[in-house]
């Protein structure tokens, strides 16, 4: 199976630094050379990556077996722990390629993720997997509490609260995989700038690269768009 543009984008982040830096060279040569702000830097990268591969194994085993899992039983419980453990997957890569954003010092940094945090799948995760007992809306003082209707598991949207909220869960990830992935290139052509800011062979190189994932078919709320150009966020 060919790998997301998420996993090609995470590839050629790797192939750039591991172009302009050695295995062997000291954590001051690689913080210099990699425009770095701390010495720790270079571990919050390595475990950003993992991170964020880890949640496409997550996101392309959902897309293939859904909340019921590659199970021959008919489970509730399993399909609970899928669900939670999709969400927090999808948070958990969310948090670390905000992280590559403040890595690489990325413009209006706060402004792009604003607009990805306010996605429905993080409203979705925050209302029945993080604070199921004591949701709060960011402009409110009114705490209020969800729950699953279980029924809807086996259903294409899920329900909260007896009717009151349904989420297409494929389709809210669908909309994330869009939004992060124009975000997750204008890191990429920030890292390019800053890597490789005295070397335009070397920056001119890796843009050709990133431009072989410049476009990709989209599905976004059952629709068919055609080929999208990312022009920035």
């Amino acid at each position: 199976m060919e790998n997301s543009n998420i996993e090609k984008y995470v590839t050629l982040l790797k192939d750039m630094i591991n172009f302009a830096v050695q295995p062997l060279d000291c954590p001051a040569k690689i913080k210099k050379r990699l425009k770095y702000q701390k010495d720790s830097d270079w571990a919050f990268q390595c475990h950003s990556f993992d991170v964020i591969e880890d949640t496409e194994l997550a996101k392309a085993n959902f897309y293939k077996f859904h909340l019921s899992g590659p199970t021959k039983y008919d489970d509730d419980g399993e399909k609970y722990l899928r669900l939670y453990g999709i969400l927090n997957a999808i948070y958990l890569q969310r948090q670390a390629i905000c992280k590559l954003g403040t890595l690489f010092q990325v413009d209006d940094k706060n402004k792009k993720e604003k607009r990805i945090k306010k996605l429905q799948i993080s409203e979705l995760r925050n209302k029945i997997g993080a604070h199921a007992t004591d949701y709060r809306k960011e402009s409110s003082t009114v705490t209020t509490s969800y729950s699953i209707n279980r029924c809807s598991l086996n259903m294409a949207a899920l329900i909260i609260n007896d009717e009151q909220d349904r989420y297409d869960l494929e389709k809210l990830i669908q909309e994330y995989d869009f939004e992060i992935e124009k975000y997750f290139y204008v890191i990429v052509d920030t890292a390019i700038k800053r890597i490789f800011k005295d070397s335009q062979k070397d920056a001119e190189q890796f843009k050709n690269k990133l431009h072989d994932i410049y476009y990709r078919r989209v599905y976004l709320n059952g629709k068919k768009i055609c080929i999208q150009r990312y022009d920035g966020v």
